[in-house]
């Protein structure tokens, strides 16, 4: 399950690596790194820190319980000025653990040996260290305790019955591992210099003080390191414990996961679709930027050119050019666009908590400049293509134009030969001929086109309407391409991040 959290997290960090700051990342980054570093090591030992402020006595209980006299002890100033390690068991098996914690091998030492009483084999695999004092005039030492912290499995606090309220313990340094209080142990020190019922009152004190700070799951002991293991019955006891249980380092990582997973949970919300696509409004912007209204109006009016040309009387006859599209001034238009990219933005990001409204904003106006560009291209191949289109009742009313032209052709040359053939004096049959020719010609063509006229008007406005649509669709797939898909690879990752920091918190389904 840890390794489940701790991949999850590298999930969560791959996720938001392009759209969160990076500093903010940096505590999950450091927790993963850390865990994986730790996992890979032996298991089969525990890392146990003594640590406390000056003058607390740790470093004689860190003596004590090593039975020997390893760590010097001072009284009134810090005496640790670095770690040292006592370790139970083979010191080679350990040898990795305390290369990555950073113990110097010359201040390493063994405990165990083949002539040590079997209470201490009841230890065996337990490494503990003795760390510099935390509030050490020494910024050095300040610094050193802080990254001993991070990696140590289970720590043991010390304090004095002078010392117990310490305000940098309990304002600074307790409130920081809040989450890690299965693997803290408070310690009284040095209750020999105090009677039973005060022991028990400082006791009970130092419990107020604990439960006050959230720590109240950290159990707080009496102990004494003059009066040697009596005094440290208890403590040993759970030291014990953990060590054959062997899941303080498991624990220890599972609270750093803790941690940082509550330190990031702002910046997921509520569950949202990854998949986005171009809404109304957005065709709307877009369609208003692009000057959509007045492309559709050049269209109908040459909709109707072209029409009232191909259905007109033959002679004379011209054809029309394309409609003139007069494109939108550059300044207007790109304000448009990028209110338009804004409102969009707006939509996409609801109920997103920040910073991802500001990243779906930055990745829907990422391609705001050739956006323009794009919108010309597309009207113009969609408005081109609607040109070449001729419609068959276009060739219908031309050709029957044709006729009709054709017919009064006819009857203006019958009427002329006749009138010719009379100016000779030569026989003229059938005048009415030509004269029903050239009436019926001309009465036709004035009938198509004055039929035609209503009927482009109708086409004209089916055809405006037809390219407006056209158009839409056009301007919904440059949006999806220029804005929305942007804007939906941050959605998709904010919905990877939102799962992946609920499998790293330990959560199911």
């Amino acid at each position: 399950m840890l390794a489940i959290r701790i991949n999850a997290l590298d999930r969560f960090r791959r996720a938001t690596s392009l759209h969160l700051p990076p500093d903010w990342l940096e505590p999950a980054q450091q927790v993963s790194v850390r865990a994986s570093e730790r996992l890979a090591l032996s298991r089969l030992h525990t890392v146990v820190a003594i640590a406390g402020p000056t003058g607390s006595g740790k470093s004689t209980m860190f003596n004590a319980l090593a039975g020997m006299t390893i760590s010097p002890v001072g009284v009134r100033r810090p005496t640790t000025s670095g770690v040292y390690a006592c370790v139970w068991g083979s010191p080679t098996d350990a040898a990795p653990v305390l290369d990555w914690v950073g113990v110097p091998p010359s201040k390493r030492f063994t405990r165990e040996s083949p002539l040590d009483a079997d209470d201490q084999a009841g230890l065996r695999g337990l490494v503990l260290l003795d760390l510099p004092d935390f509030d050490s005039i020494e910024r050095d030492h300040a610094a050193e305790v802080e990254r001993l912290l991070a990696r140590v499995d289970l720590v043991i606090w010390v304090v004095d019955p002078q010392k117990y309220a310490d305000q940098s313990l309990h304002e600074q340094q307790l409130p920081a591992m809040r989450t890690h209080q299965d693997v803290m142990v408070m310690a009284l020190n040095q209750t020999d210099l105090l009677a039973a019922d005060e022991t028990e009152q400082v006791l009970a004190d130092l419990r107020k003080l604990l439960v006050d700070g959230g720590l109240a799951d950290v159990p707080a002991l009496a102990t004494s390191a003059v009066t040697g293991p009596a005094g440290l019955m208890e403590l040993r006891s759970r030291l014990g414990r953990a060590v054959t249980a062997k899941r303080a380092a498991l624990r220890r990582l599972s609270a750093d996961l803790d941690e940082v997973v509550a330190g990031l949970a702002d910046l997921v919300g509520p569950e949202v679709p990854a998949e986005i696509a171009p809404d109304r409004e957005l065709i709307d912007g877009l369609a208003a930027a692009a000057g959509l209204p007045a492309i559709t109006e050049a269209v109908a009016w040459s909709y109707r050119r072209r029409a009232s040309a191909a259905t007109a009387w033959p002679v004379p006859r011209t054809q029309p050019g394309p409609p003139v599209l007069a494109p939108p001034q550059q300044a207007t238009q790109r304000a448009a666009l990028s209110l338009a990219a804004r409102a969009f933005a707006a939509r996409a990001a609801d109920q997103l908590p920040p910073p991802w409204p500001a990243a779906v904003t930055d990745a829907a106006r990422s391609r705001l400049e050739s956006l323009p560009a794009a919108l010309a291209g597309a009207v113009a191949v969609t408005v081109a293509g609607h040109q070449t289109r001729t419609p068959w009742w276009w060739r219908l009313i031309g050709g029957a134009q044709w006729l009709a032209a054709g017919a009064a052709a006819v009857g203006l040359c019958w009427l002329l030969v006749g009138w010719v053939l009379r100016v000779v004096a030569l026989p003229v049959t059938q005048p009415r001929i030509g004269l029903i020719l050239l009436v019926g010609g001309l009465g036709l063509g004035l009938l198509l086109a004055a039929v035609s006229q209503p009927l482009i008007w109708w086409a004209a406005r089916a055809a405006q309407s037809r390219v407006a649509a056209d158009l839409r669709s056009v301007l919904a797939e440059v949006a999806r391409e220029y804005l929305v898909s942007p804007a939906q690879e941050v959605r998709r990752a904010y919905t990877e991040a939102r799962s992946a920091l609920r499998t790293a918190a330990g959560e199911r389904g």
